[in-house]
């Protein structure tokens, strides 16, 4: 019998970066959630993290705030994003990879749409220019 196992691979090299991540789906249906927790490695494409949780599932997508600040910060992006794999670690703790879709053209703070309504539009900053950082 074949295996129906997909395989992912990374397009770009991941580097140990530990930035704040918030992530809930991007509609009401179904589970609703809102998890805040830290990356443990990033890439150009996405970024890898660790959680208690076990509502994600592989091709789920999310709208994922990165780096996320509270209160919000005008460096705060809005992404949608997918669940690309999940590992089921030792500790019973589930290694969740996301692969950022693009940018998802949500205001992230009442102080971006501040500023934008004035005139003062932020430059947007791409995932690959925030991997660089």
């Amino acid at each position: 019998m074949q295996s129906t196992v997909r395989t992912y691979h990374r397009r770009s090299r991941r580097i140990t970066l530990s930035q704040p991540v918030r992530l809930r789906p991007p509609s009401p249906r179904g589970e609703l959630f809102d998890e805040i927790t830290s990356t443990t490695n990033v890439s150009r494409e996405g970024f890898y993290f660790l959680t208690q949780r076990d509502h994600y599932q592989e091709g789920m997508r999310l709208v994922v705030t990165l780096p996320y600040h509270c209160p919000s910060d005008r460096g705060d992006r809005e992404y949608l994003a997918q669940v690309v794999h999940i590992e089921l670690l030792d500790d019973g703790q589930r290694g969740v990879a996301i692969q950022l879709l693009s940018m998802s053209g949500l205001s992230t703070t009442a102080l971006l749409q501040v500023n934008c309504a004035s005139g003062d539009v932020p430059r947007e900053r791409s995932w690959k220019g925030f991997a660089s950082q």
